[in-house]
């Protein structure tokens, strides 16, 4: 027998969406203590950023700004404003993402789904992929 998506409303989304934004900042904070080692990361992520960016100058003096900076430096920042502005921004952004949402919602709303079977692969082939199809067609980005 063939699953149905129900949807919450976009109004039950919304103030779900809303309610978060008091204990996003704490989250958020916990995550930025959690990183310990933002140098080396930085540093591994050359390659990518040097595959990005072709100039070389631009590579040579973020690669020293690294390297000047105090491991804490970056926590200071983003625990500070970061916090402060997390919820703040998130609330402010929720009739846009209410908004855009929306079609995404209202696309899933009621879609057949197939029945879960033992195999992973064959849940994310008959499942997973059109769900994500449904969701990137209501989105315009398919």
């Amino acid at each position: 027998m063939a699953r149905v998506i129900d949807m919450p409303t976009a109004d039950d989304i919304d103030k779900a969406y809303v309610a978060s934004t008091s204990r996003v900042p704490a989250r958020y904070k916990a995550g930025v203590e959690k990183n310990t080692n933002q140098k080396e990361r930085s540093i591994a992520g050359q390659t990518l950023y040097e595959a990005k960016m072709a100039d070389p100058e631009v590579l040579r003096r973020r690669k020293t700004k690294i390297e000047e900076s105090p491991e804490g430096a970056w926590k200071d920042g983003a625990k500070g404003p970061g916090v402060d502005r997390i919820a703040k921004g998130m609330q402010r952004a929720a009739p846009k993402r209410k908004a855009n949402y929306e079609k995404i919602r209202s696309a899933l709303q009621g879609a057949e789904l197939s029945e879960k079977v033992a195999d992973a692969d064959t849940n994310i082939d008959n499942n997973v992929k059109k769900v994500v199809r449904i969701m990137q067609e209501a989105a315009g980005t398919r």
